[in-house]
């Protein structure tokens, strides 16, 4: 996995690129984050167009280099993209966002001011604490920004050398870990959602796999539903279909056409199968949806010729017979 450096930050510009890994690191990511390969392992859950919020990733490096306006310059930049095809948004998405966002949740909260009541602010930072504290990481990093800890007492200079300093906390930890327990604590999400979805049996993907769970089975497992279900040491739902693949796309034209041979080949009236070709493309006639459209561009256009054909001085102009908008 990639080495998060906090401190030195991560750019991700609106392209959604993440710069800060090494060649090896980047070939492994593609591996493991690449929406095809996500896709190979079952992952159709992959969104089409998606918004990274890829300031949560820059804001320690901003904070550093730019102090006095980091929280500004990270919210701006929220990647918006129309179509998801790279490892680094996946990657962004799955596995760093959520990271740094659980990191560095007591700046933002200290940043969006006293929104809330009293004692909605002190669940929050019991919240906080809890999570740090199962992070591993040491008391006492929260001090200046915990509830009735003093941050209204700062002026802007002491509030940016809070940051600081919990970010020096932060870069002093054992990063390993910290992540580990930060996955551990991913995974339990993960295991509450499987479990409230399993009371008669191994429950389907679609079903455990919400919004909020799609990211973890990307980050971790790199979307493969039955790695999900090894590491949970239970059996797939019997009804459990994983695609690995879209089939191909068939285009039905001239089926009409065939059904007097086939019919002769399989000995039942012609009737027949064209009342099943009729079931099967969904509608009332044999024709294909191609051939319906063909006949009824052959019947226009020879209505068109023939209109033409018969114009003389003495008719009705034909201006307008075609959308002059087309």
């Amino acid at each position: 996995m990639a080495t998060i450096t906090l401190g030195r930050g991560l750019h991700t510009p609106d392209t959604a690129k993440v710069t800060a890994l090494t060649k090896a690191e980047a070939s492994l990511c593609a591996g493991v984050f690449g929406v095809q390969e996500q896709q190979r392992r079952g992952a159709w859950y992959l969104p089409t167009k998606l918004s990274v919020k890829a300031g949560a990733v820059d804001l320690p490096y901003l904070l550093r280099e730019r102090p006095a306006h980091a929280l500004t310059l990270a919210a701006d930049e929220t990647a918006r993209l129309t179509a998801v095809d790279g490892a680094d948004t996946i990657l962004l998405w799955a596995l760093l966002v959520p990271l740094f966002e659980t990191l560095l949740q007591p700046v933002r909260l200290r940043a969006a001011g006293d929104i809330f009541p009293p004692t909605q602010q002190k669940q929050s930072w019991a919240l906080i604490e809890e999570r740090y504290r199962l992070l591993g990481i040491k008391d006492g990093a929260l001090d200046a920004f915990r509830f009735g800890g003093g941050w209204h007492n700062l002026d802007r200079s002491g509030q940016q050398q809070a940051r600081l300093d919990l970010l020096d906390t932060l870069a002093g930890a054992d990063l390993v870990q910290l992540v580990a327990r930060h996955r551990i604590q991913r995974f339990q999400g993960l295991m509450t959602g499987f479990a409230k979805k399993a009371k008669a049996g191994t429950p389907l993907a679609r079903r455990v796999l919400t919004k909020e769970l799609q990211p973890v089975a990307s980050a971790y497992f790199g979307g493969d539903w039955l790695a999900v279900l090894d590491y949970l040491q239970a059996r797939p739902h019997p009804n459990e279909e994983i695609i690995t693949a879209l089939p191909e796309p068939r285009l039905y034209v001239g089926t009409s056409a065939q059904t007097a041979g086939v019919a002769a080949e399989a000995g039942i009236a012609e009737s027949e199968v064209q009342a099943m070709l009729a079931a099967f493309l969904g509608g009332g006639s044999s024709m294909s949806p191609v051939e319906e459209r063909a006949a009824a561009l052959r019947s226009w256009w020879a209505g068109f010729d023939q209109a033409h054909a018969v114009q003389s001085p003495a008719m009705p102009s034909l201006w307008g017979l075609v959308d002059q908008e087309l």
